[in-house]
């Protein structure tokens, strides 16, 4: 196995990461922070949103929110 940078972000505390099957984005928080973040591979590109507090976790939902 052989472990590759994928994203600029730097976390305080990065944790749960999560393969989204339906839109091929990786997802996962930064608890510290409150800002949950997805990457795309394909794009090579990364976004986040920032919540209010601390964030210690995250769950798909049907909407797609």
């Amino acid at each position: 196995m052989q472990i590759k940078k994928i994203s600029q972000y730097r976390n305080l505390l990065g944790e749960g990461p999560w393969w989204n099957n339906k839109t091929n984005y990786l997802h996962w928080t930064d608890i510290t922070e409150g800002k949950l973040y997805s990457y795309d591979p394909e794009k090579k590109d990364g976004t986040f949103k920032k919540f209010d507090g601390k964030l210690g976790c995250f769950a798909p939902c049907k909407n797609g929110c």
